[in-house]
C-alpha cells in the first residue's frame, strides 16, 4: 500500500499544469491502457508462429512488461514524492518555528514556544524518516531498474511479429562496478527472451507490411504521444516552479517595503529626525509579521527552487524533445520499408528502433542516477 505522501509528486505536477490544455494525467492505469495496444502485435505473432508462440510472447514479454512498468511507476512515485515531501516539509519546519512570533497568547509565551518547537522537531523527524525508509527500501534504485527493464522489453516484441529475434544490446552490461550492479537486469531480460520458442509458420509480404504498420501504431505512435505530453507537462512545471519561487522573493521585498513605509509614517522621513526615533504603534505592531515573512517566504521559495533543480524537469523535457525528433526519423524509415518490405530491411529497422529506445533509457538513467534521496534538502 502506498502512503498518502507518496502522491506528492503527481499532485504537484497536476497542480503546476492546471492551466495547460495539453496536460494529461499519467498514472498506473496508463500502463494497462498501453498494454492493450499489444493486441495487434501479439495477434500477428500468433498468425505467423502459431498459438504456442503467441502464448509464450504474452507470458514472457507482455505480462513481464506490465509488471516492470507498473513497478517503475510505483517506485517513481515513492522516490519522487519523497524528495518533494522533504523539500516542502523543510519549508514547513521553518514556518512552524516562526509562527510563535504571530500566534499565541503573550501571557503564556513559554508554552507556545515549546509547542511550536515540538512541532518543528516532529516535522524534521518525519524528513529523516522518509529519507531513511526510502534508502532502506531502495526506492530510487528499484525505480531506475524497473524502468530500464520495461523500456527494453517493450520494443523487444517487434521482431517476433515476423518470427525474428530481438536485437541484443549491451547497454545494460559491462565491466564497471555500476554495470555489474545492473547485470541482473540484463539477465532478466535475456531469460525472458530465451523462454520464447521458435515460430512455426511462413512470412509473406502481407505480414511484413502489417508488421511495419503495427510498429508505427503501437511503438512509434505510443512513444511519440508520451514524449509530446511529457515535454509540455515538464516544461510547464519547470516554468511555474520558477515563477512561484521568484514570487516568494518579490513578496518578501513587498513585505519589507511595507514595513519601511510604516516606519517612515510613524517617525517621519526628515533626516534630522531619524536619530531620535522611538518606536510607535504601526511599525511596532507589524514588526512580528515582517520578521515572520522575512524567514518564511525565502524558505518556501528555496524549497520550490530545490524541487525544480532536483526534479530535473528541464533535462527530462529536453530528453523528450530529442526523442520526438528521433521517433520522426524512425517513422520515415518505417514508411520506406512499408513501400518495399523485406525481412532483412525489417530486421535492420527493428534493430534500429530497439537501439534508439535503449539509448533513450541510457541517457535517462544517467540523468536520474545521481538524484538519490537524502535528508538534507
Amino acid at each position: 500500500m502506498i502512503p498518502q505522501w507518496a502522491c506528492f509528486y503527481s499532485k504537484l505536477i497536476w497542480f503546476l499544469n492546471l492551466k495547460s490544455h495539453e496536460h494529461k494525467t499519467v498514472g498506473v492505469a496508463k500502463a494497462f491502457e498501453e498494454a492493450e495496444l499489444w493486441g495487434d502485435s501479439i495477434g500477428l505473432a500468433g498468425t505467423v508462429g502459431g498459438e504456442p508462440f503467441k502464448q509464450s510472447i504474452t507470458e514472457s514479454l507482455k505480462e513481464r512488461w506490465e509488471w516492470a512498468d507498473a513497478a517503475a511507476i510505483r517506485y517513481a512515485n515513492l522516490s519522487r514524492s519523497a524528495f518533494v515531501y522533504n523539500f516542502l516539509m523543510s519549508a514547513v519546519a521553518v514556518v512552524t518555528g516562526l509562527l510563535v512570533l504571530i500566534v499565541g497568547d503573550k501571557s503564556n509565551e513559554p508554552f507556545f514556544k515549546a509547542s511550536f518547537a515540538g512541532a518543528e522537531i516532529a516535522i524534521l523527524a518525519s524528513i529523516l524518516f522518509v529519507a531513511w525508509i526510502g534508502n532502506k527500501n531502495r526506492w530510487h534504485e528499484k525505480w531506475l531498474a524497473c524502468r530500464s527493464i520495461a523500456e527494453i522489453l517493450r520494443p523487444s516484441r517487434l521482431p517476433f511479429m515476423t518470427g525474428g529475434a530481438p536485437y541484443r544490446s549491451s547497454s545494460l552490461s559491462g565491466d564497471s562496478a555500476a554495470d555489474r550492479q545492473e547485470e541482473w537486469q540484463a539477465w532478466y531480460i535475456r531469460a525472458s527472451l530465451r523462454e520464447i520458442p521458435l515460430p512455426n509458420g511462413g512470412i509473406t509480404d502481407s505480414e511484413l507490411r502489417k508488421s511495419v504498420e503495427i510498429s508505427i501504431k503501437e511503438e512509434l505512435g505510443g512513444q511519440y504521444n508520451y514524449h509530446k505530453c511529457n515535454q509540455i507537462k515538464l516544461d510547464t512545471a519547470y516554468h511555474n516552479l520558477e515563477c512561484f519561487s521568484v514570487s516568494m522573493l518579490f513578496s518578501e521585498i513587498l513585505v519589507d517595503t511595507v514595513y519601511i513605509a510604516l516606519y517612515l509614517v510613524d517617525y517621519g522621513c526628515r533626516a534630522d529626525q531619524l536619530e531620535c526615533i522611538t518606536e510607535t504603534k504601526f511599525s511596532k505592531d507589524f514588526k512580528p509579521y515582517a520578521t515572520f515573512f522575512a524567514g518564511a517566504l525565502p524558505a518556501i521559495g528555496a524549497a520550490l527552487f530545490g524541487i525544480r533543480a532536483i526534479g530535473d524537469f528541464k533535462s527530462s523535457a529536453r530528453l523528450s524533445e530529442r526523442m520526438l525528433v528521433r521517433i520522426l526519423e524512425l517513422r520515415e524509415r518505417h514508411d520506406d520499408v512499408l513501400e518495399n518490405p523485406s525481412r532483412i530491411r525489417l530486421r535492420e529497422l527493428n534493430a534500429r528502433t530497439t537501439m534508439v529506445m535503449a539509448d533513450d533509457t541510457l541517457v535517462w538513467n544517467m540523468i536520474f542516477s545521481e538524484r538519490e534521496l537524502t535528508a538534507g534538502p
